[in-house]
């Protein structure tokens, strides 16, 4: 009697992959803690912030790991003081917050590319951002529209937004 043999490998040929996908898996999810630990202190601030929103009305949802506020109060004249905010949204860390739902939706891409930018500088961030501006300030330039912090959110959030010579388009709203 003869055998066939098989077109599938053996089994135990299989065992060192599903062993490479166990550590490549492991290794994802280490990356992933680390970026929310290097980002841990800015969250922190946002965290404080959203915290004092959530007591006067605001309503937080978490969405991929990202903690997003929709400051909607309660109280009438907190309305007028949110929508004078200089912001439509703002990131810290892993905490986005936004004036309206309608804003945060509209800016989630944009912001979460923040949350990428937190992630990779971590503290240094809250440095780097407003040295960016105070540079294209200084350089002529405009503090907020040719900051590279945000020239790199609008191009990868909407890459329409960015002019085919490479500068930067006005923002719909402002958002940090």
């Amino acid at each position: 009697m003869v055998r066939r043999r098989s077109l599938r490998p053996p089994k135990w040929r299989a065992l060192p992959r599903q062993r490479q996908r166990v550590r490549s898996d492991a290794t994802v999810k280490t990356s992933q803690i680390i970026k929310y630990i290097w980002a841990a202190p800015v969250t922190a601030v946002g965290a404080g912030f959203a915290l004092m929103a959530i007591i006067i009305g605001a309503q937080a949802c978490v969405k991929a790991g990202v903690l997003e506020v929709s400051l909607r109060p309660k109280i009438s004249r907190l309305a007028d003081v949110f929508t004078s905010l200089p912001f439509s949204a703002i990131t810290f860390g892993h905490v986005v917050l936004a004036v309206t739902e309608m804003e945060q939706e509209l800016f989630r891409s944009h912001e979460r590319v923040h949350v990428t930018q937190y992630e990779r500088w971590g503290v240094l961030f809250l440095l780097l951002y407003p040295a960016e501006s105070v540079l294209q300030f200084f350089l002529g330039r405009h503090p907020y529209q040719d900051n590279r912090f945000e020239i790199s959110a609008r191009l990868i959030s909407d890459p329409s937004t960015i002019f085919a010579s490479g500068g930067a388009a006005a923002p719909k709203s402002s958002s940090a």
